[in-house]
């Protein structure tokens, strides 16, 4: 029950969309031509560098007191989450 309230407690702040600047870069090309094809570069990179650390970055803002999440564009009909690399990887070594 205590866990409960604590969780409920916790505030998340929603900045307005205005407080940030949106840019366009040069498009970056898929490195594979197929699902097949990435699994086999990840697969490679693996044995070559071990574990990959990373987290894919949640974006919450508001506009018109409407929340959104931001996502980035990749090719013409894909969305994702922003890729984060995480420093772990590095600091544990």
């Amino acid at each position: 029950m205590e866990k409960e309230r604590e969780l409920n407690r916790k505030i998340v702040k929603l900045y307005p969309l205005t407080n940030y600047v949106f840019g366009k870069k040069e498009a970056q090309h898929e490195r594979d031509l197929s699902v097949h094809d990435r699994f086999d570069r990840m697969r490679n990179e693996f044995h070559k560098m071990g574990m990959r650390r990373s987290v894919d970055a949640v974006i919450l803002v508001h506009e018109h007191s409407l929340p959104h999440v931001l996502l980035l564009r990749v090719g013409q009909n894909f969305f994702k989450l922003p890729p984060v690399e995480s420093l772990l990887q590095e600091k544990m070594k």
